[in-house]
Parts: structure tokens; C-alpha cells; sequence
């Protein structure tokens, strides 16, 4: 297929000025087959009604209530007619020239299931924030070469165990195969459970440094807001119990635990409680998800064609 058509999705949750910069920036966008969704989920700080009148193009998706990033995405994918898909965080700028080299490997090669941009840093855009990612011991993802300037990277598309989902793309089908979002996630993590089974399930995901886009990190959420502190340190024990073969597993638990108890004393040493309560809160809802996540488990090693 050349040129299929590309529905662009940008979730919205707050900082509508931000939104309405990334969709500004996204209608400059030089690949010519496009549509652009805004979805507002559950928002309270509504992009203005003026601004959708202004860009009449620009198709819009209301919920009634913050389905997060994972069940967000799903839910609208699934009132989405287009193939392949696009997905942007509201508060990222992206090159003209970011959807057509995020978009050909996914053309040109079926076993390719999600590509994904490197990611710049919208306040210093020669630092990265993300280019390519790996997987590690403890369920967490680790951007690569966070921080780093961009003249000491290669310019090559390359094998990433993940890519970021603020700035991702895939086929519809691929993403409904593969399972799409796990919504218990709500955010933070789902785009590494979504490539880890990618993986397992004999497929690649690309990184795509030509396709370049900037981001307003964390601008949706404070880096240490309780509420990203609980959901990262639950989510990443949902990726190692449903996602790792059987002996690894227990020993990323065991680390995995080892770090959240020196986190725990970190926090009661600079007297944050309310870190310290964000990651208890995260295991008890661990504990109450335990048997939905076993019984996920089970179905996900079942399809398994590649080992950890």
C-alpha cells in the first residue's frame, strides 16, 4: 500500500494551549494523507470550541470521564476506521517531516509492529529524551540516552525493545492482535507491555530517528507526583508477572522489591510520606489485580514463540 491515509491521535487530559500548539505544529506535517483526532478524556480544561471552528478538519472524540492513556487510546482506536495509526502526547511539537519515515517500515515490512520517533527535549532540542528503548530486570523501561546530545547518536533506524508512546505508530490490526493497552495500566508502562508482547509474539518495533518530535516532559503529570510514583511502581510489577518466563520472574520480583524497600527508605530518610504512602498504595493495588494479571499471564505465555 503506498500512502495509505494516517489517523493521527492526540489525547487530551489538560494544558489545552499545549494540545492546540501540538495539533498547530502536526498540520504542518509535509506527508499529505492524514486526519488529525483530538480526544478529550474526561478533561476539565476543554480545548476551546473557537479552536476546532477554526481547523474544521480536525475530527473530535469526547469522554465523559479520564479513561487514562491506555483505555483512552483503545477506546478511540476502536471508533477509527484508518489503518494505521499514529499517536502523539498533547504536549509534543513535531517536525514537518515526522509521519512519512515513522510510517514506511511499517509498509515495508510486516514483521515491523510499532515504530517509533526519537524524541527531543522541547526546551533544549539538541538533548534527547528518548531514542530507542530497552527493557529492564525490574519491569521498567529505560529510555536510551536520555540526556544525551544528539550529534553523539546514529542517524540508522535500530532494533528497540520499546519506543515511547508519545510518539508512536502501528497498523490497527497488528495493535488489536496483539491485544492493544492493557487498560489496567491506566498509564505509564503500557507502551513497554504492548512491545514486550510484540516481541514475544515474533514481531519488531523500530526506532526511527528521522522521524523527529519534542516534548514538554512530564508536562501532563509532575516526574514525582504521588500519583506517577504509585501507577510506575504498581505497572512495572504487572510487566514482570505477565510478561517473563517463569525463573527470571522471581528473580525480578526479588530486585524489583529490593528497590522499592530502598526507594520506601529514601523517602522516610527525606521525610516524603506521601511518596512513601504512593508506592504502598501501588502495592495493594497490585494485591487486588493479582488474579486478573495470572490469569493475563497465562494467555500471553501461551502465544509465546520467542524466549526472554
Amino acid at each position: 500500500m503506498e500512502n495509505p491515509n494516517v489517523a493521527i491521535l492526540i489525547l487530551h487530559y489538560q494544558n489545552a494551549r499545549l494540545t492546540e500548539q501540538c495539533v498547530e505544529s502536526v498540520l504542518k506535517t509535509t506527508y499529505s494523507f492524514f486526519s488529525i483526532y483530538v480526544i478529550e478524556n474526561g478533561t476539565l480544561d476543554p480545548v476551546p470550541d473557537n479552536f476546532f471552528h477554526a481547523n474544521p478538519g480536525i475530527k473530535h472524540i469526547q469522554f465523559a470521564k479520564n479513561y487514562g492513556f491506555a483505555e483512552g487510546y483503545n477506546r478511540a482506536i476502536n471508533q477509527i476506521d484508518d489503518e494505521y495509526i499514529a499517536l502523539l502526547n498533547n504536549d509534543t511539537i513535531v517536525d514537518p517531516n515526522w509521519l512519512s519515515p515513522l510510517i514506511s517500515p511499517l509498509l515495508e515490512n510486516a514483521k515491523i509492529a510499532f515504530t517509533g520517533s526519537r524524541i527531543f527535549f522541547n526546551g533544549s532540542r539538541d538533548l534527547i529524551i528518548h531514542a530507542g528503548g530497552r527493557f529492564t530486570t525490574v519491569g521498567l523501561g529505560i529510555d536510551m540516552f536520555l540526556g544525551k546530545p544528539s550529534s553523539e547518536l546514529s542517524c540508522q533506524q535500530s532494533i528497540s525493545a520499546f519506543v515511547c508512546g508519545a510518539a508512536m505508530a502501528f497498523s490497527k490490526y497488528r495493535f488489536i492482535e496483539l491485544g492493544a493497552f492493557d487498560t489496567s495500566y491506566f498509564a505509564y508502562g503500557e507502551d513497554v507491555d504492548i512491545c514486550w508482547r510484540a516481541w514475544m509474539f515474533g514481531y519488531e518495533v523500530i526506532h526511527v530517528p528521522e522521524s523527529i518530535v519534542y516534548h514538554h516532559f512530564s508536562a501532563a503529570t509532575s516526574w514525582e507526583s504521588p500519583t506517577k510514583i504509585r501507577l510506575c511502581h504498581r505497572n512495572k510489577y504487572f510487566n514482570i508477572i505477565k510478561n517473563m518466563e517463569l525463573l527470571p520472574l522471581f528473580f525480578a520480583l526479588i530486585i524489583a522489591l529490593c528497590y522499592d524497600i530502598l526507594k520506601m527508605i529514601i523517602f522516610v530518610s527525606d521525610l516524603n510520606f506521601t511518596a512513601l504512602q504512593a508506592i504502598l498504595n501501588g502495592y495493594w493495588e497490585l494485591l487486588t489485580h493479582l488474579f486478573t494479571l495470572i490469569s493475563n499471564r497465562k494467555t500471553i505465555q501461551k502465544k509465546r514463540r520467542f524466549p526472554d
